[in-house]
């Protein structure tokens, strides 16, 4: 952070030396040490820090430079630079704690103390060794930002010491910083505890729930498992019972010979029939109940039957009897004789 104008060495040295002769005269004097502090009497840590003497730290410089801190604030809304190697050119920004001091030099600046960046002392000042230089506040007034050398502090301080017009505001200044703290001291509290309560809640819920479930099962475990109850059987719904099951038995019974009786028939016409021969006629030379023509000419007719009225016979009895089936023919065919037979019979028919 650069310097912002002059050097500051000479008039620091010069300032210490006139405050540090006041003190000793008054005390030559016989007055005794200098009075406390009015903020010593302060409830709240933050407000210690006002209106006291302090040095900061110039890191850029590596130098301190003392001044006064004029007033303090919690949760500061401000607006600093942006890094260099930021593509912005500032950052809005919500700090902890700011602090305004005025140096020796008239100089003033809002400053951005880190956490642990400000400690009391041993020779009674404030220092500042981690801060951040906010160019701009936030003014709740008129709302928009201005620029932080312009804030006007309640605490009026005049060559590095506190105007008596300023102990008032001061104090003022000092109680308003304590309320604020208490009351968000108290928020936090109340929201500590009210988290805490609703934890304490939900496991005492969890507790009974777990008890409550524990106790279900050791009640299932305990209970003894019901033994069965052996009931006589009602004779009524017995016979009834079994009249439905016999009734149906004969109603199936009475399905399958009706489906064996209607394969029959349809057996019985499928079946083929062998050609019955005539009364009185030789048997074959195949040995077959069949009368058919003779190949030799003569006839095979007993009773002096002629070979036409044979055929006759023959073919009557075919137009009255089913034909057999084409497997049944074509199995027949395959013997030599009925083929032979067969077909003299056919050229006769058609002769």
């Amino acid at each position: 952070r650069a310097h912002p104008g002059r050097e500051r060495g000479c008039w620091v040295a010069a300032a210490t030396a006139m405050m540090t002769a006041g003190e000793e005269g008054a005390e030559a004097a016989g007055k005794g040490p200098a009075a406390a502090h009015p903020s010593d009497k302060a409830k709240s840590k933050l407000a210690r820090f006002l209106g006291k003497r302090c040095r900061v730290l110039w890191k850029d410089d590596g130098k301190y430079y003392e001044g006064t801190i004029v007033d303090v604030h919690r949760d500061l809304k401000a607006r600093r630079n942006a890094p260099k190697n930021s593509k912005d050119t500032s950052q809005d920004v919500v700090v902890s704690r700011g602090f305004f001091v005025k140096y020796d030099d008239d100089d003033a600046e809002w400053l951005e103390i880190a956490k642990g960046g400000a400690r009391f002392d041993e020779d009674g000042l404030i220092a500042i060794e981690d801060s951040n230089r906010l160019e701009y506040y936030w003014d709740k007034g008129k709302g928009t930002y201005e620029e932080g050398e312009k804030y006007a502090p309640p605490v009026v301080v005049v060559n590095g010491v506190i105007s008596a017009e300023s102990n008032a505001a001061l104090v003022a200044r000092m109680e308003e910083i304590d309320a604020e703290e208490q009351a968000r001291h108290d928020k936090k509290r109340e929201a500590s505890l009210a988290a805490r309560a609703a934890a304490e809640e939900k496991a005492r819920r969890d507790r009974e729930k777990a008890a409550k479930a524990a106790k279900a099962e050791e009640a299932k475990k305990a209970k003894p498992k019901p033994k069965p109850i052996a009931l006589a059987p009602d004779p009524e719904l017995l016979a009834k019972k079994k009249r439905k099951l016999e009734a149906e038995e004969k109603k199936e019974h009475a399905k399958k010979v009706l489906k064996r009786g209607k394969e029959g028939e349809a057996a019985k016409h499928k079946q083929p029939k062998a050609f019955a021969s005539p009364a009185g006629a030789r048997p074959g030379a195949g040995g077959g109940g069949m009368a058919v023509p003779s190949t030799s000419g003569r006839s095979s007719l007993s009773g002096g039957q002629s070979r036409g009225g044979m055929v006759v016979d023959l073919l009557e009895e075919m137009r009255q009897k089913p034909r057999p089936g084409e497997a049944k023919h074509a199995e027949l065919m395959k013997n030599p004789l009925f083929k032979e037979r067969y077909e003299a019979l056919t050229k006769g028919f058609d002769a």
